[in-house]
């Protein structure tokens, strides 16, 4: 029986990353995605990559944090079978279990790991059970109008676009010395449609 090969190497790099336009969110305006890179290399030389982009007012680490991280935590990868991802994830948050954020780098980078080896891409490692899935997307703050044009875009598909309704309704309401500006984008699509109707809502206070 051929044994499946284990990580020999980890390498972790920063990277920065300009942003293209501004990213106003309440907690601030970053002006950087201050990124690590992981790489995992076997010892066939297949190579797995994963990343994290940790921004601290939400996850309370750094591209510091992570890179001080990578040390321990890629130690226990060494010598290991990328497919052990369960053990290993188990032990990385044993070692650091409020760090999701460089966690999440080591396993996408196994991950990425076990499909090369596989021969198969992840989702198919994951089930492939399902031909579509939810997810979400940040609208940063601007005019309401601006918000809305965004989550539209964001929200149908380009293939869906031409059979797709969307209606954006505006309310801005004031109270005192303050302002409210509540902006909803509702998208249904067409009857006709492969997966029946959706709704997509994204709301700004």
């Amino acid at each position: 029986k051929k044994r499946r090969p284990t990580s020999t190497s980890v390498e972790v790099a920063p990277f920065s990353v300009p942003l293209r336009s501004e990213a106003k969110v309440a907690l601030g305006v970053p002006v950087n995605a201050d990124n690590v890179l992981v790489r995992l290399r076997t010892s066939d030389g297949v190579i797995g990559y994963g990343e994290v982009s940790a921004y601290s007012p939400v996850m309370s680490e750094t591209q510091g944090t992570g890179l001080a991280l990578a040390r321990p935590l890629g130690s226990l990868l060494v010598g290991r079978d990328p497919f052990d991802l369960p053990q290993l994830l188990d032990g990385m948050i044993h070692i650091s279990p409020r760090s999701s954020g460089i966690i999440a780098a080591f396993e996408m980078a196994l991950w990425d790991l076990c499909g090369k080896i596989a021969g198969q891409p992840v989702y198919r490692l994951l089930g492939a059970a399902r031909e579509s899935f939810e997810t979400d997307c940040t609208v940063f703050l601007d005019s309401p109008e601006a918000m809305a044009r965004i989550a539209v875009a964001s929200t149908i598909s380009p293939s869906n676009r031409a059979t797709t309704a969307a209606a954006i309704r505006i309310q801005i309401t004031s109270s005192s010395n303050w302002r409210r500006r509540r902006t909803q984008e509702e998208v249904r699509g067409a009857s006709s449609s492969r997966f029946g109707p959706q709704r997509a809502r994204a709301a700004a206070t």
